[in-house]
C-alpha cells in the first residue's frame, strides 16, 4: 500500500482504509472545536478521525481505518509483429489504446496486441 499523502489527500487524490474501504470524503477543519484533530474521514459506513500522517486518531499501533493513497491502475499497449521469417518481435509501447491500434492497422505482420497492467 502506498504511504498516505497529507497534500496529496488534501488535493483530492483518492484514499483508501488499511481495511480496504475507498474514502468517500476527506476533510480538514482547521477551526473544529472539541478535538485536537483536525482530519476528517467519511467511508461507506464511517466516519472518523485521522492525524496528520493518515493514522486513526488516538490509536499508535496499526488500525484498520488508518489510510493509505488508493491504488491507481496502469496499463501499457504493445503491437506483436512476425518478421518474414518465423522469428516474432514487439513494437514500441504506449499508454494510448487508440495510438497502439492505430499501430497495428495495416501493419504487415500484425499478430496480436498484448496488453500490460498493474496498479501502483
Amino acid at each position: 500500500m502506498k504511504p498516505f499523502d497529507l497534500e496529496k489527500a488534501l488535493a483530492g487524490e483518492a484514499l483508501v482504509t488499511r481495511a480496504g474501504d475507498k474514502v468517500l470524503r476527506f476533510i480538514r477543519e482547521p477551526n473544529f472545536k472539541g478535538c485536537a484533530c483536525k482530519n476528517f474521514v467519511i467511508t461507506k459506513n464511517d466516519f472518523f478521525a485521522v492525524n496528520d500522517t493518515g493514522k486513526y486518531w488516538g490509536i499508535s499501533s496499526p488500525c484498520s481505518a488508518d489510510l493509505f493513497m488508493a491504488p491507481v491502475e496502469r496499463k501499457l499497449y504493445a503491437n506483436l509483429y512476425r518478421d518474414n521469417g518465423d522469428s516474432f518481435y514487439l513494437g514500441a509501447t504506449t499508454a494510448d489504446k487508440a495510438e497502439a491500434d492505430r499501430w497495428a492497422d495495416g501493419s504487415s505482420g500484425f499478430v496480436t496486441q498484448v496488453t500490460a497492467v498493474w496498479e501502483e
